[in-house]
């Protein structure tokens, strides 16, 4: 019964008001960022995700394309509780006909932890094994938010920070029998208004997938496929809702993990299935996602 108490009460803060992103997405300031609890022990990882989406004609017929690289420290505290700290760098583009816009710098900072609520004992005396994870964190302001490109046409989401303290909460279950796996992960961002009264609103993601895992002597192989779905509402600038903001969309997810002692790889493509951002006027496009640890 705690157990479950501790889900509905993860699953409150993380829908919250789900109010989102800016037009063409949410990759440029902090995104939806996983915990990836299955690494025990301490880690470091350096990722690279791609996303574009695309403007109508009733906007400016454009495209943005987000490149994020980030570099991310794990630290198995405590048996149960891990410690993250991310830190991004962005390069975002805006192509339209008639002009060309780019910006690129670091981005905020995340510190966040992950606590270990329930894991079976991993012994072939056990049919099904489950593990459920839940966590939060904090994003501090390292990015910039520059006032004066709200003026220009290109999407909020171009600024490199929110230049808001914002938050997380994350929670993931698996469930494994044998060499098949089904996970479930749900991530909601909590946002707060900055010094210049802009809003950048909550977000909602999950993810469901299955994967099957094949063991060799020097390396695990884990192909895995499934659905992945964001919720994104709308921004808000000095008490204004934002033209062009909010929606949602739906993608499908393939992609494998290897790892060994001390490494590990993942890589991910991320087909976009269906969406509705900014009443319409934008949709999604595929999304790529690679990741190398080493783990210590």
């Amino acid at each position: 019964m705690r157990n479950i108490s501790l889900f509905v009460l993860i699953l409150i803060l993380g829908y919250g008001q789900v109010w989102g992103c800016e037009v063409c997405g949410c990759a440029a300031t902090g995104s939806m960022i996983g915990i990836m609890p299955q690494f025990k022990g301490n880690f470091i990882s350096l990722g690279w995700r791609y996303s574009r989406f695309y403007a109508s004609e009733n906007l400016d017929n454009g495209t943005d394309y987000f490149h994020q690289a980030e570099a991310r420290l794990g630290l198995r505290v405590h048996p149960r509780l891990q410690v993250q700290v991310v830190m991004p760098y962005s390069i975002n583009t805006h192509t339209a006909p008639t002009e060309k816009n780019s910006s690129h710098g670091p981005g905020d900072t995340w510190v966040m932890g992950d606590f270990t609520v329930l894991r079976s004992a991993d012994t072939s005396a056990r049919m099904f094994r489950h593990y459920f994870a839940a966590g939060a964190g904090i994003k501090i302001p390292t990015g910039k938010f520059d006032p004066e490109n709200q003026k220009n046409p290109m999407p909020a989401n171009f600024q490199m920070g929110s230049g808001s303290w914002d938050f997380l909460t994350h929670m993931f279950y698996n469930v494994r029998f044998r060499s098949w796996s089904l996970s479930a992960d749900l991530t909601g961002r909590l946002n707060t208004v900055n010094a210049d009264e802009y809003l950048f609103g909550n977000q909602l993601a999950g993810t469901t997938y299955i994967s099957y895992l094949l063991r060799s002597p020097s390396v695990n192989i884990m192909p895995f496929g499934g659905i992945y779905y964001e919720k994104l509402g709308r921004n808000v600038s000095e008490s204004v809702y934002q033209y062009g903001t909010g929606g949602s969309g739906t993608y499908a997810m393939v992609g494998t993990e290897l790892q060994t002692d001390h490494w590990g790889a993942r890589i991910s493509y991320t087909p976009h299935l269906a969406s509705h951002y900014a009443g319409g006027e934008i949709s999604g496009g595929d999304r790529i996602n690679v990741n190398l640890s080493f783990i210590f």
